[in-house]
This record gives C-alpha cells, structure tokens and sequence, in this order.
C-alpha cells in the first residue's frame, strides 16, 4: 500500500510470510515488524482482504507511478503478474468504497507497527 502526501510517499510492505516494514520516502520508517505477532496477524489480514478484491486490481506497469497527494495505490504481486488499484484517499474512508475493507486493512498494518515502535519493541 502506498499512501500519496505533499511530503513524499509511505510504503507499507506486508509479505506471505509475516514480513513487514513501513517506507517512507523522505527517511525513516520500521523494518523488522514481522517479529511481532500483532504486526503479522494484521499483515495476513491485509493479505487475505486483497486477495479478494484482486478482480478489481489492473495490470501494472514495470515503472509504476507513485501516487498523487491524497491518494493510495495497492499493489499486488501475483503468480500472473504485477496489479494495482488506486483511488483517493477520501472516497476510501467512505464505506461504500469497493476498496475501503483494503484501506481499513491496510492501516490496522500501519497502527500495529506504530504501536509496537511506540512501546519500544523495535
């Protein structure tokens, strides 16, 4: 999941195995999140929600634009191929957004890692 800002982009990476980290382009960020249960069983969450919305991802390019200010993409790295989905910011926080169970998904990733770095875990 990349989440567009006037500031840079931030990355979350959440992967098959429990991996996880969290990228931000201008410095910074957590790697190393796959240690902590909590940060996992949010990641495979994340994971099963997109792989069932993955009819509503489109072939994505070798050289993928990084999204807008106020958007985000989900990307998805398939056995048939790179996919993506994008959409702003604000119509995902509506629930009626086909992609709003990715974005909620997505950030319940980015509050477990917050909180493990915030009691100093990392």
């Amino acid at each position: 999941m990349e989440i567009g800002a006037e500031e840079g982009t931030v990355t979350v990476v959440s992967l098959a195995d429990g991996t996880t980290s969290l990228y931000a382009s201008a410095g910074g960020g957590a790697v190393g999140g796959g240690v902590h249960s909590t940060v996992v069983a949010a990641t495979r969450r994340f994971l099963q929600v997109t792989e069932a919305h993955l009819t509503s991802f489109e072939a994505d390019g070798e050289r993928a634009p990084v999204p807008a200010a106020g958007h985000i993409v989900f990307r998805a790295l398939t056995y048939g191929g790179r996919r993506y989905a994008e959409a702003a910011e604000k119509d995902l926080r509506e629930p009626g957004h086909s992609l709003s169970p990715l974005y909620q998904a997505g950030y319940s990733v980015i509050s477990r890692l917050r909180f493990v770095e915030a009691v100093g875990a990392f």
